[in-house]
C-alpha cells in the first residue's frame, strides 16, 4: 500500500506546482477584472449623489478645502511667518 502511494508522489507535487504557476499567472487578469467591476460600480455611485447635489452644495464643496487650510494655518501660525502663511493662502 505505502509503495503505490510513494509511486504518485512526484505526479502530485508536479500538479500542485502547475496548478499554483497557472494561479500566479491569471492573478494579475482576475484582479484586474474584480477591480474594474468594483470602481464602475463606485463611479456610479459618486454620479448618482452628484445627481442630488444642488449648486450651492457643490459651491460649499469646493470651499471646504480652503477652509480647512485656514484652520491648518491658524493652529501650525507659531511656526510659519507671515510670508509663508500669505503664499499657502493664496498659491
Amino acid at each position: 500500500m505505502m509503495f503505490k502511494i510513494k509511486k504518485y508522489i512526484p505526479d502530485i507535487v508536479v500538479a500542485i506546482i502547475l496548478i499554483a504557476g497557472i494561479g500566479l499567472l491569471g492573478y494579475p487578469t482576475i484582479g484586474d477584472y474584480i477591480n474594474a467591476l468594483h470602481s464602475f460600480k463606485a463611479i456610479g455611485s459618486f454620479c448618482e449623489k452628484d445627481k442630488d447635489l444642488s449648486q450651492g452644495g457643490k459651491e460649499n464643496l469646493l470651499k471646504e478645502p480652503e477652509n480647512l487650510m485656514k484652520i491648518w494655518l491658524e493652529s501650525q501660525s507659531k511656526y510659519l511667518n507671515e510670508k509663508k502663511k500669505k503664499k499657502l493662502l493664496n498659491p
